[in-house]
């Protein structure tokens, strides 16, 4: 385990599976275990390369199950600034298919915690999304987005606190 790179690994009960997903070289994977992490399935993959980076200790994910049992997955990747994307997909099924990914954020992202995704456990049609992104004085911002459709449409992003420079300040050289 000394050369293994992290996967981006997310995890998520829902109720009676453990649910896990990850980015590696092949996209986006999910997979889940009815005892506890004892067994699993056979991996499923959710989405290509076109949902990942090539850089191993940037791959991120979100997963959450709302309370009708649809699994929602964020996923995102640092492939530098500027070139960066978040993703949401989504599976109504249990995980057996998965709806084509939507391109939620693109632009340089800042990663440290990376993208978080909410559903509401009152009502699961309402889902919020939040991640940092260079805003245009080229300072980190918060931003959030939410649906009220259980993930079909997103609203527009809403600025809603400021990072300053973030981590790139510790970066620069001296």
């Amino acid at each position: 385990g000394a050369t293994w790179a992290p996967l981006g690994l997310s995890v998520a009960w829902d109720g009676i599976r453990l649910l896990a997903a990850w980015m590696d070289y092949r996209g986006l994977m999910f997979d889940s275990s009815s005892d506890g992490g004892g067994t699993w399935g056979q991996d499923r993959m959710v989405c290509g390369r076109e949902c990942t980076t090539d850089i191993p200790d940037n791959r991120l994910t979100n997963i959450a199950v709302a309370s009708d049992d649809t699994i929602h997955i964020l996923s995102g990747g640092l492939a530098g600034l500027g070139n960066s994307a978040v993703y949401y997909i989504r599976s109504a099924d249990g995980g057996e298919t998965w709806d084509p990914p939507q391109m939620l954020a693109t632009g340089a992202l800042y990663g440290l915690g990376g993208p978080r995704l909410a559903v509401n456990p009152a009502n699961p049609s309402e889902l919020s999304v939040v991640y940092a992104i260079k805003g245009p004085n080229g300072t980190f911002q918060v931003e959030a987005r939410s649906s009220e459709n259980g993930g079909e449409t997103w609203q527009d992003p809403q600025v809603i606190g400021d990072m300053g420079v973030g981590c790139l300040q510790y970066l620069r050289p001296q």
